[in-house]
């Protein structure tokens, strides 16, 4: 049985809105790179999908963090999720009282961001 407020990336869910966004909370001053990024939402399907629970030393060792992100809301089983993606090849899912970020290793979704995550 699925457990209320936790995300499971191989169920059933449904991408309700997605846009394109600048955040703040980068490394990176020069938002020119986000100039025309985009990731389709059937293709963000894909993206989450893709996309595995990442740890905070992992997160901050292996990828970027980029101005550019794709903001959205998604439902799955009834519950509600805001995500965030970012160019760097992650994302955050979040809901009332849980946030998880995950990263996305999928060579075939290498396509959609603009940085890759480092690998060993």
């Amino acid at each position: 049985m699925l457990s209320k407020n936790k995300f499971y990336a191989d169920s059933a869910f449904q991408i309700l809105t997605s846009y394109r966004s600048i955040t703040t909370q980068s490394s990176a001053r020069d938002t020119n790179m986000c100039a025309g990024w985009t990731i389709a939402k059937k293709n963000l399907y894909q993206v989450i999908r893709h996309s595995r629970l990442i740890g905070g030393a992992e997160w901050d060792l292996s990828f970027d963090v980029l101005p550019c992100i794709i903001k959205g809301q998604l439902k799955q089983k009834g519950q509600l999720y805001n995500f965030e993606v970012n160019g760097g090849s992650w994302l955050y899912l979040s809901s009332k009282d849980t946030t998880v970020i995950l990263g996305d290793y999928d060579a075939g979704d290498k396509k959609y961001f603009i940085d890759a995550p480092m690998q060993d």
